[in-house]
């Protein structure tokens, strides 16, 4: 108590100066510190502030412009050049089917044709059926030639539409991408309520814009190769769909002008056979005619020598001073003997005559077969020529 009661020790003057000098200096010293750390903590947060900015500005340059060449508008014209060929393939495969129906349809008729033609009695291979034949491998061929067309036709539309697939997905993938940059260009301040993500990989994700050019380049190649191949083949069909169209109309046209022809042929063969007939008929009239008169002849000369041996007979009856070469005697032995003669030659000349009608009736038979053959082989024409005329308008694709 006596200590702190006792009186500080008391300062000579120049140990007050000093000590005022000293006391005054610290604090002095402290605060000039104070105001020079303020002055750099300024100026950081000045050159920070204004490096953010740049940052900042130089992020929105990038994300409005990510150093990727804008090949937005050129995919989405790649895919509707794309979805038009593969809807011009669907049109050529519905034309590859309907050309396929139609060629089944005519060789059905074909085959209907060649069976129509084994009907008919006499049928024998002709030119129609040779015609017929060649039109049935003809659509055969074709068949199989548009089947083979139909399968690269389905073939190329699949890759087309994988690959236009894999074109939305990249479109859609960069649709999102510029979504999420233009939600980074206008995000300057962080927005209230803000959840804050965990702290993000600082690696760089991806691959570089070198290998993003090339890759979308490589993409684009493909589909523009799988377009060009698509309008090659769809070339190559229609060429091939005119040109067997063209085959099985001239084949129609040749089958057609043999049936033409053997028609023609046929109904002029059946003419003159027809009018040979009426001959023959006539002819075998008066065959039978001088049949008849042949038999009359000798059945009438017959009687003639029966009645002349009859004389005979009884002159022979007569008493023997009477059997005498008289003129009766030797006219009736000269009349038995002429008549016999005569008899003998009508009776060759009947059978001369008889081989004659023999052979008539043989030509009679034999024309009225080919006459029928040739009637049945214009029924033949006229049935196959209506089928043909079915499958007039199988042959336009």
């Amino acid at each position: 108590m006596s200590k702190m009661n006792e009186m500080p020790p008391a300062f000579l003057a120049p140990e007050w100066v000093l000590r005022g000098q000293r006391d005054y200096g610290y604090p002095e010293g402290i605060r000039l510190r104070a105001h020079r750390v303020m002055a750099e903590t300024q100026k950081l947060v000045d050159q920070t502030n204004k490096a953010t900015e740049r940052m900042q500005e130089d992020v929105n340059k990038k994300l409005e412009d990510p150093g990727c060449p804008d090949v937005e508008g050129e995919l989405y014209r790649k895919l509707e050049e794309m979805v038009e060929e593969i809807e011009a393939l669907q049109m050529l495969g519905t034309r590859l089917e309907g050309a396929i129906e139609s060629c089944s349809e005519a060789l059905s008729i074909t085959l209907l044709c060649l069976a129509e033609r084994q009907k008919y009695v006499g049928a024998s291979p002709d030119r129609v059926e040779s015609e017929l034949m060649k039109e049935r491998e003809l659509i055969e061929r074709v068949i199989s030639l548009l089947h083979c067309t139909l399968k690269q036709t389905n073939e190329q539309t699949r890759l087309n539409r994988s690959a236009t697939y894999f074109l939305e997905r990249d479109l859609q993938d960069n649709f999102q991408a510029e979504q999420i940059d233009s939600f980074c260009c206008i995000l300057t301040k962080p927005p209230p309520n803000v959840v804050y993500a965990e702290e993000p990989d600082l690696t760089t994700p991806g691959v570089s814009s070198e290998d993003w050019n090339t890759i979308t380049n490589m993409k684009v190649s493909k589909l523009e190769q799988q377009r060009r191949n698509s309008i090659s083949l769809r070339a190559q069909a229609q060429s091939t769909l005119e040109r067997t169209a063209t085959d099985l109309r001239r084949q129609h046209q040749a089958t057609g002008g043999a049936i033409e022809e053997n028609t023609q042929d046929n109904r002029k063969a059946k003419e003159e056979m027809e009018e040979s007939l009426a001959k023959v008929l006539a002819d075998t009239e008066s065959v039978d005619n001088n049949m008849a008169s042949l038999g009359e002849s000798i059945e009438a000369k017959q009687g003639q020598l029966s009645v002349a041996q009859v004389q005979l007979a009884a002159r022979s009856q007569r008493p023997r001073i009477e059997q005498c070469q008289d003129a009766a005697q030797v006219q009736l032995l000269a009349m038995v003997q002429e008549l016999s003669a005569y008899i003998s030659g009508l009776s060759e000349s009947l059978s001369l005559v008889e081989v004659e009608l023999r052979s008539l009736n043989r030509s009679q038979v034999f024309l009225e077969e080919q006459i029928q053959i040739r009637a049945n082989a214009l029924k033949n024409n006229e049935a196959t020529y209506g089928l043909l005329q079915q499958k007039a308008n199988c042959h336009s694709f």
